[in-house]
């Protein structure tokens, strides 16, 4: 699905227009350090709903889910699960959906399994990503593409770095408790393609969305997907996008914005639902 992080976004009916993408640069070098193992933020049994929009215009939706907490090879874990899906004019052009599976380690956050499967109008795909049960460095990658045979591809990376996918991402950010300016950075995996990705924290302020208004924090972020060999893939330029995560005790990803070259792309909250209470603008 291009992943949280890298910007399907919505426009809500409570948005304020007036937020956009603050640009930031890549680093012209892989970073000596990327983002470290660390807590992940997950409430067993929340859910959250967002509308996708490109351009101003209803595509799809998206729904989180959080499993209860287990065990996985003796390790605390939380299975994350998501679905986007076409909605609005979309639908009557194409049916997609994209379902992804993540066994997040609730200790240090990194990724134990991760599985996807997407559809695109008649056309279905599979991925099963091997990470090692969560151990830095290259990995491999089985998947099908659409209407072809199982095929496995490895994917290299620095022998102490993770790759986190969207689901681990959003738990790392949301136990994240930064000042202006910290930055951070990371390999992202979205699908069975590799991103780098720089963040940097742009200011704690209020913004107005579907969900009210709140006081929250934006995250300002760069990405550039990658080779196989951990080269940059000349032929696709950097994406830009900003993330405004709820400056509460609930740290929810309320807003995420990117520019890419289908357009201005925009996911926003639209319910979020827990155990002990919801709250929704439906």
């Amino acid at each position: 699905m291009g992943a949280l992080l890298l910007g399907l976004g919505a426009c809500g009916a409570n948005s304020q227009s007036a937020l956009a993408v603050e640009s930031i640069e890549l680093p012209k070098e892989l970073p000596e350090q990327t983002m470290q193992a660390s807590s992940s933020f997950f409430i067993p049994g929340e859910t959250m709903s967002f509308d996708i929009s490109l351009r101003g215009v209803l595509g799809g939706t998206a729904v989180l889910g959080v499993g209860e907490p287990g065990i996985i090879d003796g390790r605390s874990a939380v299975v994350i699960q998501s679905l986007v899906q076409s909605a609005g004019l979309l639908v009557a052009i194409k049916e997609v959906r994209d379902q992804i599976f993540t066994w997040v380690d609730l200790d240090d956050g990194v990724v134990l399994k991760h599985e996807a499967e997407s559809k695109f109008g008649k056309k279905e795909a599979s991925i099963r990503t091997n990470l090692g049960g969560g151990e830095a460095g290259p990995f491999s990658i089985d998947y099908k593409p659409r209407n072809g045979k199982m095929q496995r591809a490895v994917q290299r990376l620095p022998a102490d770095a993770y790759a986190f996918d969207a689901h681990a991402v959003l738990g790392r950010l949301r136990a994240w408790d930064p000042e202006d300016g910290d930055e951070q950075s990371f390999f992202l995996l979205s699908g069975r393609r590799l991103w780098r990705s720089s963040m940097r924290v742009g200011a704690h302020e209020t913004i107005t969305t579907a969900m009210g208004r709140r006081p929250a924090i934006r995250i300002d972020g760069v990405a550039q997907r990658m080779t196989r060999g951990l080269g940059d893939l000349k032929k696709k330029k950097p994406r830009n996008y900003s993330v405004w995560i709820s400056d509460d005790a609930s740290r929810l990803p309320l807003l995420v914005m990117a520019k890419t070259e289908y357009g201005d792309l925009r996911l926003e909250l639209v319910e979020y639902r827990r155990p002990d209470r919801r709250v929704s603008v439906r």
